[in-house]
């Protein structure tokens, strides 16, 4: 049985590289290079989660950056900075390697990048689901969520109206993957194990991974439409 984290201190603590921290990192910038960066638009400017991880991964390398369960779920292995970077690399390149090596051309352009379909993820194992997503963020691929609540026939209808072009999904899962999507490329996802990710060799960063613009797609979600 995990245990509850608490912080050292309550201020002590640092910002997760997610999406969150383009307006955080413009809110603490010095008034003058606030006024500057919002140009004639008036809005902060744009940068991905991909760009502050390698930010943070640079300037604060050993920081605290994920809490993720151990392989037994007895206890928390801790990633900096580097260290997530690093292992978001390791599992770019290897999806890369099994669904497109060409997302990983030196010479990839963002026109290029807008060509390609997402990759659909049925996976209900939270930290693999992190590491996935960010992944396939260095790769600029964007990727279509699945909640694994929906039935057979709602997963059905997301992969087709997606138009992925690959499903990654939980062995435990695929009972929800009707025949009528079988022609689609299905793809088994292992969870994440921790100790093995940061025990594994580094391997050489994706290549243009900060080059994206406001405008490319990140994530695909869809809503029951109760929330609006």
């Amino acid at each position: 049985m995990l245990s509850t984290i608490q912080p050292d201190h309550p201020h002590n603590f640092m910002v997760p590289p997610c999406a969150s921290m383009r307006q955080w990192d413009f809110n603490h910038l010095p008034l003058a290079e606030q006024l500057q960066a919002l140009g004639d638009d008036a809005t902060p400017p744009s940068f991905s989660s991909v760009y502050f991880l390698k930010k943070w991964a640079r300037e604060l390398p050993d920081a605290p950056c994920l809490l993720v369960p151990n392989a037994t779920a007895t206890d928390y292995i801790t990633f900096s900075y580097a260290q997530y970077d690093s292992a978001t690399d390791i599992i770019a390149r290897y999806w890369a390697s099994k669904l497109n090596p060409s997302w990983l051309d030196a010479d990839r352009t963002r026109a290029m990048a807008a060509l390609d379909a997402p990759v659909a993820l049925l996976v209900k194992d939270l930290p693999t689901s992190h590491f996935l997503i960010i992944a396939f963020h260095k790769l600029r691929i964007p990727v279509l969520l699945i909640s694994t609540r929906n039935s057979p026939a709602g997963v059905s209808h997301l992969v087709t109206t997606g138009k992925v072009s690959a499903i990654l999904v939980e062995d435990s899962l695929r009972s929800m993957l009707e025949p009528q999507i079988a022609h689609t490329p299905t793809y088994s996802v292992v969870p994440v194990n921790p100790d093995e990710l940061l025990q594994a060799p580094a391997v050489p960063p994706v290549p243009h991974c900060a080059d994206v613009d406001a405008q490319d797609i990140a994530i695909i979600v869809h809503s029951s439409g109760t929330t609006g």
